[in-house]
């Protein structure tokens, strides 16, 4: 009978650093821009890769051409179900970025478009449950592979699969953590801030004036919301301090739409303009009081501007804020396996900045599941970050999720608890 530390050893083995590379570079490829490419090219890849490796594989389609995929190595019984949980979808290429969808690799360091926010994770992780399968061990928990559509739509994969009734116990979510052990991170409220004005034909208040009356004059929808651009600067938010988390509540604006109808007629003073602000929010915050908040500022404006017509929605469903313990079970063993891997311990708990993002991670929770982010790439907020991933961090992560899946899948269900 072979020991824990055989198993290991065997798994670690399966794990080779080419084809990890050749498996995630292939994976880069090949567009899935979030509603904008299809994202079943990238799941035949993935679905491929597993069921080669012995995985019993789904493809389950959410929305036309944007299925999940699903691997499954069913254990024996008694022991926790594991998923990892990466997303199949890359945001939208940014204008600024010159290399198209091509990849290359130079000094250590893989760049394509969507190799830090996807690729990578998701390689590292179906390679991890691929070596597993290839070493031949047998686990008493379920593993469950899952490469979700839709995360950047609102995790709306991973919220099918909950909605299907398929909560693990624990997950893994291959986020960019830098190696960290993230089980903190910010909540999200997005909102929808409706700006309304009153149009008109082009002209300036002497027209307005010789012809009619400046009561006809146009209120310009655009430039009133510019002025709520600046007010939001004044939103006091009503929360505690949470100090995992110092630079939150934040928010930035997202998008505006304006014009005058729903087409844009520069004929015609604009009459509508749509604010997209996205909240990043603590504990204790939910929309109803990022809502409110907002729409208190708006009033103290109208106070001062009468012609001020505004409407505030949430849209979409908020991401609660995450808080796992640090002492559970699925955060611990991650940290063994990264220790075991690299020889050093992992940042643990808030992993900052990266905890100033959302991911999977949160409706997981939600459903109550233990769900915890451990990932090969760095933060954004450093421009160089983007579109690469160094490749030592990458087969790391590979490893460091494989022995974490043998220890929480090799375990009992009481120890888990």
């Amino acid at each position: 009978m072979s020991t824990a530390a055989e198993h290991r050893d065997r798994v670690l083995r399966a794990i080779d650093e080419r084809e990890l590379v050749d498996f995630a570079r292939r994976m880069a490829e090949i567009p899935s821009q979030c509603s904008i490419d299809p994202e079943e090219g990238v799941a035949a890849h993935i679905e491929a890769r597993m069921k080669e490796a012995g995985l019993a594989t789904e493809l389950r389609q959410v929305q036309p051409h944007r299925p999940n995929v699903l691997g499954f190595l069913r254990g024996s019984g008694g022991g926790p179900s594991l998923m990892f949980n990466g997303h199949t979808d890359t945001q939208p290429i940014s204008i600024d970025w010159p290399y198209g969808h091509e990849s290359s690799i130079e000094n250590g360091v893989m760049r394509c478009p969507g190799i830090r926010n996807r690729t990578s994770g998701v390689a590292a992780m179906v390679m991890a449950a691929v070596a597993i399968a290839r070493a031949g061990v047998r686990l008493r928990g379920d593993l469950i592979v899952a490469g979700v559509m839709g995360h950047h739509d609102g995790s709306v994969g991973t919220r099918q699969l909950i909605s299907e009734g398929l909560v693990p116990d624990l997950a893994i979510v291959p986020e960019p953590t830098d190696l960290g052990v993230r089980t903190i991170q910010s909540g999200t409220v997005n909102l929808r801030i409706h700006v309304r004005g009153r149009s008109g034909p082009t002209g300036s208040p002497a027209v307005y004036r010789k012809y009619s009356n400046l009561d006809n004059y146009p209120v310009d929808a655009i430039q009133r919301a510019v002025k709520v651009m600046q007010a939001l600067e004044t939103v006091q938010w009503t929360c505690a301090p949470y100090p995992p988390m110092p630079d939150l509540p934040m928010y930035h604006v997202a998008g505006i739409t304006g014009g005058y109808g729903p087409y844009c007629k520069p004929l015609f003073a604009p009459d509508y303009c749509t604010l997209v602000l996205r909240v990043l929010a603590v504990p204790g915050q939910t929309a109803e009081s990022v809502k409110a908040d907002v729409e208190r500022t708006l009033a103290a404006m109208r106070r001062i501007d009468p012609d001020l017509q505004t409407e505030v929605e949430v849209a979409g469903k908020m991401r609660l804020p995450l808080q796992i313990d640090n002492n559970s079970y699925v955060a611990q063993a991650m940290r063994r396996a990264h220790v075991a891997v690299t020889g050093q311990e992992p940042v643990l708990g808030a992993v900052l900045p990266n905890s100033y993002f959302g991911c999977d991670a949160q409706p997981l929770a939600e459903a109550g599941c233990q769900a915890i982010s451990y990932g090969p790439a760095g933060h954004a907020y450093y421009a160089a970050n983007r579109g690469i991933v160094r490749i030592d961090r990458m087969v790391t992560c590979a490893r460091a999720l494989a022995l974490a899946a043998l220890d929480i899948c090799g375990a009992g269900r009481e120890e888990v608890r």
